[in-house]
């Protein structure tokens, strides 16, 4: 078969995939495609008796590859269950919730809340540039969950425009963990992902890397993008991209507030153990200006573990990471909380426990045993104030805050993004993905030298991103105590 016999096969298969529709899953019955990729199918759905829209992804099972690599296939099904289990998992105002996940004979279905708006490309096309304080009501709430994600061992990836949603009234959601994967302070990745234009330097350099701090760099790229109203690093062709990238050529407009300025050059460091850490970005004086401390992260209140309290009934919501069975699970986790670090951290949390209640500025929270979590914004004044006045303004606001622009029609806007915008809306670039199977499993390997003075903060905490292991047992455990608290109210009302 030649080359284009090949394309038109793969053109066609494409085709049928999208021509699925009115099918039914569970009580809800899946509509139009919106989008169809290597990390699945996306489409609309709604609920047959309360008509609510939902987002049903579709990840194909043991689907052969163009070039019939087992190896390959092993790797797709490792990253499609740990998204599953990462999507059950994380519980965040600021990350897309789930509603359900299935496991079909032939598919995974993924249920997601539809929000109602868009993703952050098609905001900016519509807006432009925005203004500094609407870009940093946004970045505050990308920070707030990249902080909750890397405070349980998690790493997103592929953090770019597209995969970020913004509501009609201005509350941001991240999407699309399908390339996410668990990292250990103490070691290090080495699966090379995600978008061009968003990646740092060291992944153009097929360096490892621990993971926080590629995030950062993406959200760089995304910040920089809201106030520019363009990409930093854009160019006709991947080669000269990659070259701009690695040497951080970068032009910073006139417009940019120096504060702003300063915090992009703090990101855009070729040097991971030089770049500012997520610490350093959330408390940089530029996403403090109107508040009066970082974002909360909205991670509930965690006690240190012990191994005679280990609760074994939790261990069977902690699949889809290559940790083992439920027994092997259990014997890694009486390994890594009876070793030498850990009761070293313990000791350090015991020390610290009165300095703080949880509270990580911005909002208040309450964090309770049962894993819940309730909060109320604060103004800079500290005054407690409902969520929705904190979010991007109306309609109205939005246009008085936006910088005018030069022209209003859709092409000029277009434009402004450059190369990046007109390839997105076609071929969608991608960096060259290694296999994840050197990756997909628990971290093991020794320390880089290269990430030697990255932030490791958090990893002297015996409750915060310490083991990846204790991480998903921390988060499993809520979602069990989330589960069992939506029963009793159940059948309270019921009663």
């Amino acid at each position: 078969m030649t080359v284009d016999a090949n394309a038109r096969e793969r053109c066609i298969h494409q085709q049928r995939r999208l021509q699925i529709d009115d099918e039914v899953l569970g009580d809800y019955k899946i509509g139009k495609a919106l989008h169809a990729g290597g990390t699945g199918d996306v489409k609309l759905a709604h609920h047959k008796s309360t008509g609510e829209k939902v987002i049903i992804k579709i990840h194909q099972r043991n689907a052969l590859s163009d070039d019939n690599s087992s190896q390959q296939l092993t790797a797709k099904e490792i990253r499609t269950r740990r998204e599953m289990s990462l999507a059950t998992l994380l519980h965040h105002p600021n990350i897309c919730a789930t509603r359900e996940v299935t496991l079909h004979h032939s598919h995974y279905y993924m249920v997601f809340e539809y929000v109602e708006g868009g993703n952050l490309l098609e905001y900016i096309i519509e807006h432009g540039r925005l203004r500094e304080r609407v870009a940093r009501k946004i970045a505050r709430q990308i920070g707030s969950a990249l902080e909750y994600c890397h405070r349980n061992n998690v790493v997103h990836r592929d953090l770019k425009i597209e995969n970020i949603l913004i509501s009609k009234s201005g509350v941001i959601k991240i999407s699309d963990f399908g390339l996410a994967n668990l990292y250990n302070p103490d070691s290090h990745l080495s699966t090379f992902c995600g978008s061009s234009y968003f990646a740092a330097p060291e992944l153009l350099n097929s360096q490892v890397y621990m993971g926080p701090e590629i995030d950062v760099w993406s959200f760089g790229v995304i910040l920089y993008t809201l106030v520019c109203g363009r990409v930093p690093f854009d160019a006709e062709n991947m080669l000269a991209l990659q070259a701009k990238i690695k040497d951080v050529r970068v032009t910073y407009p006139r417009w940019l507030s120096t504060e702003c300025n300063h915090l992009l050059q703090r990101i855009f460091v070729a040097s991971p153990p030089q770049r500012a850490s997520l610490k350093d970005v959330l408390s940089h004086k530029w996403m403090l200006r109107g508040f009066s401390s970082p974002p909360c992260h909205h991670l509930a209140h965690r006690e240190p573990l012990h191994v005679n309290e280990l609760d074994r009934s939790v261990f069977c919501f902690m699949g889809g990471f290559g940790f083992g069975s439920e027994e092997e699970i259990e014997t890694r986790m009486r390994e890594v909380l009876t070793g030498d670090p850990y009761p070293q951290a313990l000791r350090a949390w015991e020390r610290n426990r009165g300095l703080g209640n949880g509270f990580s500025g911005g909002e208040l929270w309450t964090g309770t045993v049962d894993g819940t979590v309730s909060r109320s914004s604060l103004e800079s004044d500290g005054t407690a104030v409902p969520e929705s006045l904190t979010a991007i303004p109306n309609e109205k606001t939005r246009k008085m805050s936006r910088v005018p622009a030069k022209s209003n029609s859709l092409m000029f806007k277009l434009s402004v993004l450059g190369v990046y915008c007109r390839k997105i809306l076609s071929l969608r670039p991608r960096f060259p993905r290694k296999s994840d199977s050197s990756d997909s499993r628990l971290p093991s390997a020794p320390s880089h030298p290269h990430l030697t003075g990255l932030d490791k903060t958090c990893s002297s905490d015996s409750a915060i991103a310490f083991h990846p292991l204790i991480s998903i047992y921390y988060l499993a455990r809520e979602k069990k105590r989330r589960h069992e608290l939506a029963v009793k109210s159940l059948v309270v009302q019921d009663a």
